[in-house]
């Protein structure tokens, strides 16, 4: 439930000091004390947001998650990753009753895989301690971007030799790959989280306002769905034994003018060119096209154990393009600049 807005009114003293007092819960929860300094930053909306000034922190956002026998290993990881992405700095988990030691230890392995300086930092018999070790600012949003946006960028390029070759250890690289993905989402998640929680956060991520979040968030799932694609696709390729001469031709199209677009979208995400994103929903259309091109081809196909897999092949490429699509109309709805409606 939200909480009830509260009105003051301004006061006026000494001739030329204007003055409005502070709820006083919140100066408590603040722990806001006499000749303490509060910062005053002027919002787009000429809004004004108040935030005190940062103290040494002398704790940790923490919680406690108290794990029965009976839970499963995967459902306790997601649970550990749902507080890591809302903020959590130190994770506590309490073994309520003996659990699996292999299932102990996957759960360890599992948060240090994917969960980009959570580790373990204590641990007894009974529970292991979770402590994150990275600051925002010495890993800003630009920095999670770029390598977000370099890993998916060799698995897509690197699931198009593992399937036209039919190459099986570039195949288990580019699934292997994935699991980096996912990290470096995770992360981005747990960033703007943060900024929303705390906008002053912003400016040490590298955003130019808490607008952006939003932006980003539905850029970075985008890039993790294309990544989720290029897995597929690798996935797929273990599968087929031979491809058609003039599919394999019409895939190697489709793969070339995909890369075009994701570097666009490297190149479009660093200065939101409005040139370079109409460009990336035109070319992400014609790939489609040859997708559904592909389709057909695939159909009249005379390699029957194939087909199945080439079919789930084409999906993922159109997919791709999809997803690419996506992240360039996004990328322009936040290069266009809000009106400013308290000057009409």
């Amino acid at each position: 439930m939200m909480e009830k807005k509260q009105t003051r009114k301004v006061q006026f003293t000494g001739g030329s000091t204007y003055i409005v007092s502070l709820p006083v819960d919140w100066i408590r929860e603040m722990d806001i004390q006499q000749g303490d300094e509060l910062f005053f930053s002027r919002q787009q909306d000429n809004s004004l947001a108040i935030s005190p000034k940062k103290k040494p922190r002398n704790d940790f956002n923490s919680t406690t998650i108290i794990v029965d026998p009976a839970d499963k290993k995967v459902d306790i990881l997601r649970l550990l990753i749902s507080h890591y992405l809302v903020g959590y700095d130190k994770l506590k988990l309490v073994f309520n009753g003996k659990y699996a030691a292999d299932d102990r230890k996957w759960i360890k392995e599992s948060v240090r895989k994917r969960l980009i300086a959570l580790e373990v930092v204590e641990e007894s018999s009974d529970w292991v301690m979770f402590q994150s070790l990275l600051n925002y600012n010495q890993f800003p949003l630009n920095k999670a971007m770029s390598n977000i946006l370099r890993i998916v960028r060799s698995m897509q390029n690197d699931s198009k030799k593992a399937l036209l070759e039919l190459d099986r250890n570039v195949a288990s690289e580019v699934i292997q790959r994935d699991i980096e993905v996912d990290r470096f989402y995770l992360l981005i998640v747990r960033q703007l989280k943060a900024v929303l929680r705390n906008p002053e956060l912003a400016s040490d991520l590298g955003l130019a306002n808490v607008r952006e979040c939003l932006g980003y968030r539905l850029v970075v799932k985008n890039v993790e769905r294309i990544a989720d694609h290029a897995e597929n696709v690798a996935k797929f390729s273990l599968k087929i034994d031979r491809i058609n001469p003039e599919i394999h031709d019409l895939i190697s199209s489709i793969y070339e003018l995909n890369e075009i677009i994701f570097n666009n979208i490297i190149e479009c995400l660093e200065g939101k060119d409005r040139k370079i994103v109409n460009k990336i929903i035109d070319d992400s259309q014609r790939s489609i096209a040859l997708g559904r091109e592909l389709d057909e081809m695939i159909l009249n196909d005379d390699n029957l154990s194939g087909r199945i897999f080439l079919n789930s092949v084409s999906e993922s490429l159109k997919r791709m393009a999809g997803y690419s699509a996506d992240i360039s109309e996004v990328i322009l709805n936040m290069s266009v600049k809000e009106p400013d409606f308290n000057t009409q």
